[in-house]
């Protein structure tokens, strides 16, 4: 963590200078239209966790192999109603309701567009994640963040030599990232758990609305924690 904090402290502003202020802020406004739905993502996560950890404790690869697969086919489809819901209401919100200058607004479309694939892959890999956790491979997550963070260093260095259209190059650097980190966490899965071979699209009832239940209750703290932290309009009157 140590590491991490001394690497971003002095990525931010490498990033900052070669955007400007402008269009680092146009990039981290437009991307948190998306990011704003990623609380949700977080909430189902541990709902997985706790499925997949549940039948590896039962040492039953049959039902260890059905709760993966289930737990996926409801995140493919699920990332696939917030990639349609987003991208046509995500992109009528940027276009006719964002104050953008105009000559910003093709750059920031396609801002949001890497952005929004980035949270749909983040999606899909949500039970991957969640099954390295089941089985306790913790020292992963330090090895990748590192990963990521040296990843968004060179980003940030490369950026430097970029003389146009430096924020839409930027959100592409920062999206290929996100594959890279969530495609070594797909590939190390496929390696080393049996129950994330041989995927196929199931539905089991029984686990899947268990999953579902003890998600949404989940999804529903976290929207009202967030409602009830978020400032209200009166704050800025």
């Amino acid at each position: 963590m140590f590491l991490l904090i001394l690497v971003q402290l002095y990525t931010v502003p490498i990033v900052l200078k070669s955007l400007g202020a402008s269009d680092y802020g146009l990039y981290y406004v437009v991307g948190g239209v998306v990011t704003m739905f990623s609380f949700i993502g977080g909430s189902l996560s541990s709902g997985s966790q706790r499925f997949i950890a549940y039948a590896l404790g039962k040492d039953d690869v049959r039902l260890l192999k059905q709760t993966f697969d289930t737990t996926l086919s409801i995140y493919i489809v699920f990332a696939i109603i917030s990639f349609v819901v987003l991208e046509l209401a995500g992109v009528w919100f940027l276009n006719c309701q964002m104050n953008i200058p105009t000559d910003k607004l093709t750059a920031a479309n396609w801002v949001y567009q890497f952005s929004l694939l980035a949270f749909v892959i983040n999606l899909i890999i949500i039970p991957y994640i969640a099954t390295v956790i089941a089985h306790e491979r913790m020292s992963l997550f330090a090895y990748l963040s590192i990963l990521e963070c040296i990843l968004k260093l060179g980003v940030a260095i490369v950026l430097q030599f970029i003389l146009e259209n430096q924020l839409v190059v930027y959100a592409i650097l920062i999206f290929v990232v996100a594959i890279l980190v969530q495609g070594i966490y797909f590939l190390y899965c496929r390696f080393h758990f049996v129950e994330c071979r041989n995927y196929r699209l199931l539905w089991n009832s029984k686990i899947g609305m268990e999953l579902l239940t003890y998600s949404g209750w989940n999804v529903v703290g976290s929207l009202a924690c967030l409602l009830y932290t978020s400032p209200s309009p009166r704050d800025y009157a």
